[in-house]
C-alpha cells in the first residue's frame, strides 16, 4: 500500500544516491554514471506507475 510506496522511494533514493556516490571512482566515463542512473531512476518512475495504478485499483 503506502507505506509500501515510500519505502520504496526512499529505497531507490538511497540506490541512486550510492550509485552516484560509488560509480566516479570506478569509473572515469561520465556516460557509464549517466546510465546507471537512467536505469535506477527508470525502475524507480515504473514502480511509482504501477504502485500508483495499484492503489487506484484497490481504494475503486
Amino acid at each position: 500500500g503506502l507505506i509500501t510506496g515510500i519505502v520504496m522511494v526512499l529505497i531507490a533514493g538511497a540506490c541512486v544516491f550510492l550509485v552516484g556516490s560509488i560509480y566516479p571512482y570506478s569509473f572515469s566515463k561520465d556516460s557509464l554514471v549517466r546510465m546507471a542512473l537512467l536505469g535506477v531512476m527508470g525502475v524507480h518512475i515504473v514502480g511509482m506507475i504501477v504502485g500508483a495504478v495499484a492503489v487506484y485499483i484497490s481504494l475503486r
